[in-house]
């Protein structure tokens, strides 16, 4: 090849490089100094806007279906007249909200985009129909198994080659954006449902009446959540646009996000996808996409941070992530010094602040170390904790906002919070409060909405209103299993400690699988020990036992015998392989936290007992 073709050569190669990098350049910073809301509205759909309105919208329908644990029913399951919480779609409006006595929740409102055409759909069995502009849905009925046969579905069309579409049925509902065109189908059941309660639907007259009804309602007493909720209301939007913004200005395009408001909406947590504008890096880079988990902190004067943290679900991610930290304020740019002022409180209010140890602690002959941390009334977001002498607590464990189990005037729910250390081999609990009625497990959250995984506990108990004291007891099982019957051909039965009566059969063949059926009195059962049914086989010439729990299918209570059949359906071994089953214990190591006092302030003598049941 001669000088000249070089030289023509290596000039078009460089006026395609220039070009190309120049194209790069003007993408990329089409981003940078622009703001993402302020196109919001116009032209397709983007990721963020529909992310932010579905989120709104689902976020409305979540509460309406929550607000049905506070209703009255009678004895049939039927919600009484006073349950007034309604859900109103409104589509000359177009908005969504939730309206109880005929007030509207103004911090459970939520707007529809801008530029979408909307419709009302109602399915039944008998088929389809297109509502008018207005869809009114109360409660009729609770019981989840009688569920009225109908689904009400609000659809928006109009800005791209996809639709929104929100889903509403007696016992949930959820939507957002999905590609394609919507497609309705009539509701569909397996099984004929009756319907003993009536249609969601709200007539006009009803409505009107609850409307002029509400009227004469008294205002409701605003809390600090719903104070704390109004102010992430207004931030919401702003979140969305700048960091959509933030992935522009870096050179990604936002292709998914997900912002979740914690419990009290004093802060929360964003995930993000991006991957790359620029076709240049997609050719020369070594990647094309990012990820982003960023917690988010309410500061102070309508200004919120958030930065770049690992995952807490899984800290290592497949993709690069992308390492972000800016302030969001609604109300307009900060100076240089304050946005420094504000970044370092930022910075100072999401270090790791873990909960301290407490002085009531206990270890166990099995090495298990067990710390009480405190107690309060539930729900105990924005409430104060307080020790099992009454001493307050300077600290938070954890954030809840759910009420557990229904209100009532003779009756205290509290929350308890324990934190354990297993040594090896402890993997079974037991717990107990004296004189409760009833308890409640939850998953625990901190303030970001992430679940709690740092070995701490929690519980709620319910008491009757005058009690002022219980008492927690723990039981861990840590050591060897010892057996209290063991068969091979032939079946066997014993009393285990005088008290439950346990029976075991030899494996048998039943159509081509091998079963093992083992019972076990249930109304009688030992509570101070750990029991389980063992299967005894041969592997690589040593004999072990394995638990049958693995393998359970299927499990039979007999009223008139008492005794429970466990039904196992052995399919990872061979018959030959078997040597036979048992019954075997281990007992529990317990701990007493006696005293513990309902009431902050009073002590009621708190002290800690080994090794009582």
């Amino acid at each position: 090849m001669g000088k000249r073709t070089w030289t023509k050569l290596i000039i078009v190669i460089l006026i395609v490089a220039a070009v190309a990098v120049g194209l790069s350049i003007r993408w990329n910073s089409a981003g940078k100094g622009s703001d993402p809301v302020a196109r919001w509205g116009r032209g397709k759909l983007t990721i963020s806007e529909g992310a932010y309105y579905g989120s709104r919208m689902n976020r409305v329908i979540e509460s309406w279906q929550q607000a049905k644990g506070d209703a009255d029913f009678d004895s049939h399951g039927r919600f009484k007249e006073s349950c007034r919480t309604l859900l109103v779609i409104d589509l000359d409006k177009q908005a969504i909200w939730i309206e109880e006595n005929g007030q509207i929740q103004e911090n459970n409102t939520a707007a529809f985009p801008d530029g979408m055409n909307w419709k009302l759909y109602h399915a039944t069995p008998q088929g389809n129909k297109e509502l008018s502009s207005r869809l009114v849905l109360k409660f009729r009925g609770l019981n989840s198994s009688q569920q009225t046969p109908e689904a009400f579905y609000l659809v928006g069309t109009g800005r791209g080659s996809g639709h929104m579409s929100f889903q509403i049925r007696s016992s949930g509902g959820q939507g957002g954006y999905h590609p394609g065109t919507f497609s309705l189908q009539p509701y569909s059941s397996s099984k004929k449902i009756e319907n003993p309660y009536g249609s969601l639907l709200v007539t006009d007259s009803e409505y009107e009446q609850y409307r002029t009804d509400g009227m004469e309602s008294k205002a409701r007493a605003v809390t600090a959540i719903e104070k704390n909720k109004a102010n992430w209301l207004q931030v919401e939007k702003s979140l969305y646009g700048q960091i959509e913004g933030q992935l522009l200005s870096a050179g990604f395009k936002l292709r998914r996000i997900t912002i979740q408001p914690g419990p009290d909406y004093t802060a929360g947590h964003a995930e993000i996808r991006g991957s790359s504008k620029s076709f240049l890096y997609k050719i020369f880079g070594s990647h094309t996409s990012v990820e982003a988990y960023l917690n988010i902190d309410y500061l102070e004067n309508d200004i919120w941070y958030a930065k770049s943290v690992s995952h807490p679900r899984h800290p290592i991610m497949p993709r690069p992530e992308l390492d972000l930290e800016f302030l969001v304020c609604p109300e307009g740019p900060l100076s240089n010094s304050e946005e420094r002022e504000f970044i370092e409180k930022g910075r100072q209010k999401q270090e790791p602040t873990p909960i301290p140890e407490t002085n009531w602690k206990a270890t166990l002959p099995n090495g298990a170390i067990v710390q009480f941390i405190g107690v309060c009334e539930n729900p105990s977001a924005g409430k104060r904790w307080w020790g099992p002498d009454g001493g307050p607590l300077d600290y938070v464990p954890y954030i809840n906002t759910e009420p557990y189990g229904r209100p009532r005037e003779d009756r205290r729910i509290y929350e308890f919070a324990w934190r354990i250390e297993r040594p090896a081999g402890t993997n079974a609990t037991t717990l107990s409060f004296e004189g409760s009625t009833g308890s409640y497990y939850r998953q625990i959250h901190d303030r970001y909405g992430n679940k709690v995984r740092d070995g701490l506990s929690a519980e709620g108990a319910g008491f009757d209103k005058s009690r002022q004291k219980t008492t927690l007891t723990l039981g861990f099982a840590a050591r060897a299993w010892q057996t209290a019957l063991a068969i091979e051909d032939a079946a066997g039965e014993t009393t285990f400690r005088g008290k439950q009566r346990v029976a075991l059969n030899p494996p048998v063949i039943e159509n081509g699988q091998i079963v093992v059926r083992c019972y076990e009195e249930y109304r009688s059962q030992v509570e101070d020990c750990q029991t389980d049914f063992g299967l005894i086989y041969i592997e690589d010439s040593a004999t072990k036992t394995v638990s049958l729990g693995r393998y359970e299918d299927d499990m039979t209570d007999n009223e008139d015998t008492g005794l429970r059949e466990h039904k196992f359906i052995i399919d990872t071994l061979d018959i030959d392989q078997i040597e036979g089953v048992c019954f075997r214990y281990r007992p529990y190591e317990f701990v007493e936290f006696k005293n513990i006092t309902l009431i902050p302030g009073k002590d009621q003598g708190f002290e800690i007992e080994l090794g009582k049941q």
